[in-house]
């Protein structure tokens, strides 16, 4: 086998044996010039100005039957630029001024993240205050590190980038450089994958491993087997296109309001409920007269010493509103009244109203000749005007 290295401008008037498996340099790319033309399939040319090597694959004349050994860069511009690292012993995700401070950490016990680090060992550092977040070739001796950029890797990350971790808290998982330029943790461990599936499973209502689609409970919108996310469309659809649903669910809409706010009024105004022993007279309850129009009572009263028991309803009103006080006596509606034994002697109520404005009010008294024992309830109360 015959092997010549001539520079190009020697190629005229030369020829190529038939057969004949050629090594030789040009100062370009093949293709186009007689030897190349008639070099024999298996030939190699370097490009003395690029570097390139080349290999013929088909015989005949012409570049096409050259292909090109890919070099790094043909590689990265291929993949556009993304990178996966080599495997780094470890990653430190603590946050660090300088890699000189990491470096300081990494000599008290020759250790980061509880790996042991030694000449060769290769660091992910992942935040930096000044600096770059990346993987760091580890050199020197014990007590005294040198951390620098790794070169066989990408020096300077790029979103896309990747690697893998190979012992430490993050051992067996991946971390990826996003797009905005933080290296973030994906969890590949066999322990990794079982805490964010059980996660997952926790967060959607899953109730248990494998093909497990949810049960509804009505399915007016939403039918039993659709996923979470189809079930999520369903209803914003139906929401979106139905303002007056979303009020209703909400409870803002006009009746939701209103209802509310009766609802708040009632419970402020019913549930009170007190005893008075041994009196001949007792305010049992007052209230203002801006807070409510009427209030309904339930008395019960007993003779002290004796079995004679009364018991009623009443009913106290006015005739006030928000701009304006109450005036003349206020109104005592008597209702459901009973006994057992004797009438107690002197048993009467009355209503007292004090003050003016927002002071207001308006106390219920209850009088007899004997001491009584009394108990009540206030069983209802309307908002007032």
């Amino acid at each position: 086998m015959a092997v010549d290295i001539l520079p190009y401008g020697m190629l005229d008037g030369w020829s190529v044996g038939v057969g004949e498996v050629e090594h030789y340099e040009l100062q370009a790319a093949p293709g186009g010039d007689t030897r190349s033309d008639n070099a024999v399939i298996g030939s190699t040319v370097v490009d003395s100005v690029s570097g390139i090597v080349y290999k013929k694959h088909t015989a005949g004349a012409g570049a096409g039957n050259w292909s090109k050994y890919m070099t790094e860069a043909d590689v990265i511009a291929i993949t556009g630029g993304d990178s996966v690292y080599d495997p780094a012993t470890l990653a430190d995700t603590t946050t660090y001024a300088t890699v000189t401070a990491a470096e300081t950490a990494a000599n008290i016990g020759d250790s980061l993240d509880g790996v042991t680090i030694s000449s060769g060992s290769t660091v992910l550092l992942t935040d930096l205050t000044v600096g770059v977040d990346g993987v760091y070739d580890v050199t020197g001796v014990s007590g005294n590190w040198s951390f620098a950029l790794a070169t066989d890797n990408n020096p300077n990350p790029e979103p896309g980038d990747t690697v893998q971790i190979i012992s430490g808290t993050d051992a067996g998982n991946v971390f990826f450089f996003n797009d905005s330029n933080t290296w973030i943790v994906v969890p590949l461990s066999i322990a990794g994958i079982v805490s964010e599936a059980a996660f997952h499973r926790l967060y959607t209502g899953k109730p248990s491993i494998g093909a497990v689609l949810p049960l509804y409970t009505e399915e007016n919108q939403i039918a039993d087997g659709d996923t979470l996310t189809l079930a999520t469309d369903k209803l914003d659809i139906k929401i979106g296109a139905n303002p007056a649903d979303d009020a209703i669910l909400t409870g803002t809409d006009a009746i939701g309001v209103q209802l509310a706010a009766l609802s708040a009024a009632v419970i402020a105004g019913t549930g009170v409920t007190g005893t008075e022993d041994g009196v001949t007279s007792a305010v049992i309850n007052s209230f203002l007269a801006d807070e409510f129009q009427t209030v309904k009572y339930s008395v019960n009263v007993q003779e002290d010493g004796t079995q004679n028991t009364s018991t009623f309803e009443l009913t106290v009103m006015h005739n006030g509103h928000a701009s304006a006080d109450a005036t003349g006596n206020p109104r005592i509606i008597r209702g459901a009244f009973g006994k057992i034994g004797s009438k107690i002697t002197g048993l009467d109520v009355d209503v007292v109203m004090t003050g003016v404005g927002a002071a207001q009010s308006l106390a219920v008294t209850i009088t007899s000749t004997p001491s009584v024992n009394i108990r009540w309830s206030r069983i209802s109360a309307t908002p007032a005007f």
